[in-house]
C-alpha cells in the first residue's frame, strides 16, 4: 500500500498525473517498461515501412503488433492519469470507489491521501486505488498491480473506472 511519503502530492495535482518519488525500484520498473514498449514499437514501424520482399511476415501480423504497440502506449499515458472529482469528501468518495471497487478491501485515509488495495488474486494481480484530496475536490486514480508491480495493460480501463466514479459528483 502507498503511503504519503512515497506520492508527491503536490505535483500529482498540478500535473493530474500520479508523481511518485523516484527510487531504485521504480527507476527500473519505469525503465524496463519503456524499453519494452520501445522494443515493441521499433518492430511494429519496421514491420510496416521497411518490410523487404524476402521477409514471410503476412500483412496481418506487422498490423496486430502495431496495433499491440499503441494499445500499450495509449494504457501507458492513461495508467497514472488523475480523474477529478467534485468532491472533497473522503467518506462519500471511498463509499462510491468501495461500490465500483467491490474487491478492494483496505481502504486507508491519510488526508490528504486515500488510498485502497485488494487482495492479490490467483493470477497475481491486484488493485490499488489512490485519492488526493484537494481543496474543494478529490482526484482519482485506479491501477492494477502485477507482483508488487505496476501492471501497464489496463491503465484505460482503470481510468474509464475512475471517470465512472466522477461522473456522479457532476
Amino acid at each position: 500500500m502507498l503511503s504519503p511519503s512515497q506520492i508527491i502530492i503536490h505535483k500529482s495535482i498540478k500535473a493530474k498525473r500520479v508523481v511518485r518519488k523516484i527510487n531504485g525500484t521504480l527507476l527500473i520498473e519505469y525503465t524496463l517498461m519503456y524499453f519494452f514498449v520501445a522494443m515493441i514499437l521499433s518492430f511494429a514501424i519496421r514491420l510496416i515501412f521497411f518490410r523487404q520482399p524476402q521477409d514471410e511476415t503476412t500483412p496481418l501480423f506487422s498490423i496486430v503488433v502495431g496495433l499491440l504497440a499503441v494499445f500499450m502506449l495509449f494504457n501507458l499515458y492513461f495508467r497514472n492519469k488523475l480523474v477529478s472529482v467534485n468532491s472533497n469528501s473522503s467518506e462519500l468518495i471511498i463509499e462510491l470507489l468501495k461500490e465500483k471497487y467491490p474487491n478492494v478491501k483496505h481502504w486507508v485515509v491519510n488526508k490528504p491521501l486515500i488510498t485502497g488495495g485488494s487482495p492479490e488474486t490467483s493470477n497475481h494481480r491486484s488493485k490499488l486505488i489512490i485519492g488526493i484530496i484537494d481543496d474543494d475536490r478529490t482526484y482519482i486514480n485506479g491501477q492494477t498491480v502485477f507482483k508488487d508491480g505496476l501492471w501497464y495493460f489496463d491503465g484505460f480501463y482503470n481510468y474509464i473506472k475512475c471517470r465512472a466514479v466522477a461522473k456522479h459528483f457532476r
